[in-house]
């Protein structure tokens, strides 16, 4: 599925982004933001199925958001990958979505049809926190690393590299959907979005029964 993947060239810093696995709000349409919110079972078993699929490559590091759908899904994927511990950094935290955080998206629509949302994080704001703790990893000796972390954030960043043509806005992100990224001189969106790794785990589960 990864075409790109193991890179070629294993001294150019190479990162696959994960979307934390589902929970309830995510089940139900409601905006989480900074709201701290657990996995429940089918954002767990997303995980183990994440963590199955990335054992096919090497890999240095694990990063995780401090929220807890990010936090967990990164114990359950490292486990799988041997890698501990689980490194915990502020700058990969979802977007703070201000006063529409909780709601759906068409009360989202209902109350701010301006699109103007009272102490939401600016896009700007979020693109410069999460491209700077990307540019600091880049300076690791690490080539290959996981990072854990939230479809705004992913969103953004594809935003970012892409110039507006996909990301914030344009493309809806699946939980624990993988994005490739690869830094030389510059950064370069390998892959995104990807879920078949979610379909091909229970299409060998139903395989396996009698």
């Amino acid at each position: 599925m990864f075409k790109h993947l193991p890179p070629a060239n294993t001294e150019t810093p190479c990162f696959c982004l994960v979307r934390h696995g589902q929970t309830d709000w995510n089940a139900a349409g409601r905006i989480q933001g900074l709201e701290d919110i657990e996995l429940n079972t089918v954002g767990r078993t997303q995980a183990l199925q994440t963590g199955l699929y990335l054992q096919q490559w090497q890999w240095d590091r694990i990063i995780s958001s401090p929220l807890k759908r990010a936090a967990e899904s990164a114990e359950i994927i490292a486990d799988h990958l041997k890698l501990a511990p689980v490194e915990i950094m502020d700058v990969f935290m979802e977007r703070d979505y201000g006063d529409c955080s909780g709601m759906t998206a068409a009360q989202r629509k209902q109350s701010f049809p301006d699109g103007i949302i009272p102490r939401q994080e600016t896009l700007e704001t979020l693109q410069k926190r999460v491209l700077q703790g990307l540019q600091q990893l880049t300076l690791e000796p690490q080539a290959r690393t996981l990072i854990v972390t939230h479809g705004g954030v992913i969103n953004s960043l594809l935003a970012h590299i892409s110039q507006g043509e996909i990301g914030t806005g344009k493309s809806i992100l699946h939980n624990a959907s993988l994005a490739l990224f690869q830094y030389q001189q510059g950064w370069k969106i390998l892959a995104y979005n990807l879920t078949a790794h979610l379909n091909e785990f229970n299409r060998i589960v139903e395989s396996d029964k009698p």
